[in-house]
């Protein structure tokens, strides 16, 4: 049974180290991605303007620290 479990946590810490790889060489393209998609949903629902822009700043400084991790 752990050699299933030492299996998964392996592909979770590949797919970790990919997201990072990721965010490191397109984290400003994603951010950008993010900000638009704020955009928009503020357009369709500005009364949650405040928690949409939360939103969107925890996950860009989410996409910050997945860059600087090794």
């Amino acid at each position: 049974m752990d050699n299933i479990f030492d299996k998964v946590k392996g592909l979770a810490d590949d797919a970790k180290d990919k997201l990072g790889d990721l965010a490191e060489d397109h984290g400003d393209k994603m951010k950008m991605g993010i900000d638009k998609a704020a955009d928009f949903v503020e357009s369709k629902a500005g009364d949650h303007k405040d928690k949409v822009e939360s939103a969107a700043d925890t996950a860009k400084g989410f996409i910050d620290d997945m860059a600087k991790k090794d």
